[in-house]
């Protein structure tokens, strides 16, 4: 859409007061997941080299501050996107495409921040004669769980499993009765400072959800297994710090129902650690067979809040297995606050992967925040986006 010029005196008056609003109040955030130990430092990094790599095939001429305020709200830096598009809106008066006035106040819905959304909307109408986007809070039911959020799919090194993703898993496992944690794909990078830690939350979360009596299907878990007993039956992981991979494998035995491998290995954890041995406990040896898995498939999915890269693959499934059964998938965006641009790249590279007609893929509700997101990332080339209707 085309730009609408209107009294620059109204703004003169006006922009600068909306401006000084935004710009002096604290600008919540969405909550940096404390688990994201290096992805937020690798997602920064890699949107400079984007931002800077121009020009890129996807992004059409002129986008660059709309592909640079959603890069940088991708990489949880809100205030900075904000900051960014005021700015823009103020230089040139209101003067700016239409997109641009979308995403801020999208970033403003996503941020659950109505009061400065009300002023921008009032700008809004003020300037395109216009009604204005109406505020949709996003509802309880978006938080709910559904199918793919009691799924938690380690697709890399578990340092940067999100504190968020846990809380949703956990929630989502004890509100649909039944939970699936894959390691299949765990990265054991013994450069990753984080690693130790990694496993230590990845285990905190089993043992709840073993708190929990909620059953549970755990994959892929045997190589990392082996790996692990490999080390400490030829004398390592020692250090204090090093306890956790311990931890990792004795909370397998117990989901396997493995007592007596578990009370062998305990007692030699008490011996190199100097520690009381850990207890088994026999009411709660929980892993299914992936044949007593309860079926979900009446229940729609939806993407969860946070969209990081470890939700990609339950994405996945959820599209591959759409597209066995009816030859088209449509997935619903409307649920999404933020999505980081790690998840993003990583699902460009899946979906090209699959070369799949763009047609049979349907991105519904998709807010502009995504839509610029997708357009930077290459998603948009490769599914049919179907954007929020304003």
């Amino acid at each position: 859409m085309g730009e609408v010029d209107i009294r620059s005196d109204w703004y003169t008056l006006r922009f600068p007061t909306f401006l000084d609003m935004c710009m002096n109040s604290e600008e919540p955030q969405l909550t940096n997941p404390s688990g994201s130990l290096k992805s937020e430092e690798r997602a920064k990094n890699i949107i400079k080299e984007t931002i800077g790599a121009r020009p890129l095939a996807h992004i059409k001429p002129g986008s660059d501050l709309r592909i640079e305020a959603a890069a940088l709200f991708a990489a949880n830096e809100g205030r900075e996107a904000v900051k960014l598009l005021i700015r823009e809106l103020n230089a040139k008066a209101g003067k700016v495409p239409l997109p641009i006035w979308y995403l801020l106040l999208d970033m403003y819905q996503a941020q659950n921040r109505q009061e400065p959304y009300e002023v921008l909307a009032g700008n809004f109408a003020s300037h395109f004669k216009i009604s204005p986007p109406a505020w949709k809070p996003f509802e309880e039911s978006h938080a709910q769980a559904t199918v793919g959020r009691n799924v938690l799919i380690v697709d890399g090194p578990p340092s940067v499993v999100s504190d968020h993703k846990i809380k949703d898993v956990l929630k989502a496992s004890q509100l649909l009765n039944h939970c699936r944690i894959d390691v299949s794909r765990l990265k054991m990078d013994p450069q990753d400072a984080y690693l130790a830690e990694g496993f230590k939350r990845l285990v905190d979360m089993m043992k709840k959800i073993r708190s929990f009596g909620v059953p549970a299907l755990l994959m892929g878990e045997s190589e990392i297994f082996s790996n692990i007993m490999s080390v400490i039956q030829s004398g390592g992981y020692r250090n204090q710090e090093e306890q956790s991979f311990w931890w990792f494998v004795l909370e397998c035995m117990q989901w396997r129902g493995q007592e007596e491998p578990f009370e062998d290995l305990a007692i030699e954890f008490a011996m190199a650690f100097g520690l009381s041995p850990p207890g088994y406990e026999p009411n709660s040896a929980i892993a299914l067979l992936p044949s007593t898995v309860t079926k979900e498939e009446s229940l729609p999915y939806i993407p969860p809040e946070i969209f990081e890269v470890f939700d990609v693959p339950v994405l996945m499934e959820q599209i591959d297995k759409d597209l066995g059964e009816y030859g088209q998938t449509k997935i619903n965006w409307a649920s999404v606050r933020r999505m980081t641009f790690e998840a993003a790249t990583h699902m460009t590279h899946l979906l090209n992967a699959q070369s799949i007609d763009a047609s049979r893929i349907v991105f519904d509700e998709v807010n502009e925040i995504l839509h610029a997101l997708f357009d930077m990332t290459g998603v948009s080339s490769l599914v049919t986006l179907n954007l929020v209707k304003r």
